[in-house]
């Protein structure tokens, strides 16, 4: 849920909502939003600067969907459709997202 303070984003169907995030800002405590496969991924990285980037676009991926659903980051799972699209697991809404490193 979101805390006291933080924005809910409204999801309206068919509407594509578009977040920038600077990955060399610190995120206190990204590695504890991530699940297990998530943070086996992370551990793969041979430099650090590529691990810290990848767990925080991927904390800050599910800061926002969160908000969006009003769940904790942390309770989030996700699946892939049919064409390798992920989508949140068990969300009230069809939410599908994707991550890009640019």
């Amino acid at each position: 849920m979101p805390s006291q303070g933080e924005q809910r984003f409204q999801l309206l169907p068919n509407d594509v909502h578009v977040f920038l995030f600077h990955l060399d800002e610190t995120l206190p405590d990204a590695i504890e939003l991530l699940d297990d496969v998530e943070r086996a991924r992370a551990n793969r990285f041979v430099f650090e600067q590529d691990r810290r980037r990848f767990v925080h676009a991927h904390a800050r991926v599910r800061i926002v969907l969160a908000r969006c659903l009003e769940r904790a980051p942390d309770s989030l799972r996700f699946t892939t459709g049919v064409r390798g699209k992920p989508r949140v697991v068990d969300a009230a809404v069809d939410l599908r997202f994707n991550l890009s490193h640019s």
